[in-house]
């Protein structure tokens, strides 16, 4: 978020790193943190390579490679936002979805819960002058079925896998009917 709050600039004359619930408007930031953090590089040409051989493959490679940095980064926002949804424009806060009420259905608590992600940053303002935020680490919080599978990152994504599981007869079974706090890095 805008990052608020009383603190005072480190030894070094530079805002210290402070721990922020995520907005919108820092999600580029986040989705660029977490691209670079698991590496979207799709090749990488051994040193085995000849200077000939280096100098016909580097320029197709680093296309490629600068091609799949877009989509990864492209894919992991649309991902945050859409498990934020329920959460963006709407004041910052802390409190749980509304999944546990008597007049919320299972299927309407998971869809809720779905969109309900909550992403804390440990991050500063960029120096400079610069927009958005300089972010060094996060975790997302959501809750989720425990159904023992890792939630792909598009909410509908995870919907459809279950349901073509269940289909197929190879669902998980699922240890507890209420969902349950899931934390991702």
């Amino acid at each position: 978020g805008r990052l608020r709050g009383d603190y005072e600039e480190d030894n070094t004359g530079q805002d210290p790193y402070i721990l922020c619930i995520a907005e919108e408007d820092d999600l580029p930031d986040i989705s660029q943190l977490t691209v670079e953090a698991f590496d979207a590089t799709a090749i990488v040409l051994g040193g085995d390579l000849s200077g000939f051989e280096k100098a016909l493959l580097e320029p197709s490679v680093g296309m490629w490679n600068a091609y799949t940095g877009v989509v990864a980064y492209a894919e992991v926002l649309q991902g945050l936002r859409s498990r934020m949804k329920d959460r963006l424009h709407k004041v910052t806060t802390i409190l749980p979805p509304r999944v546990a009420e008597e007049d919320v259905s299972a299927s309407d608590a998971t869809r809720i819960a779905a969109n309900s992600s909550l992403i804390l940053a440990m991050a500063r303002p960029k120096q400079d002058g610069q927009k958005g935020i300089d972010v060094v680490a996060t975790v997302e919080l959501r809750l989720q079925p425990t159904d023992a599978k890792i939630p792909f990152s598009q909410p509908w994504l995870d919907s459809m896998e279950r349901k073509i599981a269940k289909a197929a007869g190879l669902n998980a079974s699922t240890r507890d009917k209420t969902l349950q706090p899931y934390l991702s890095n």
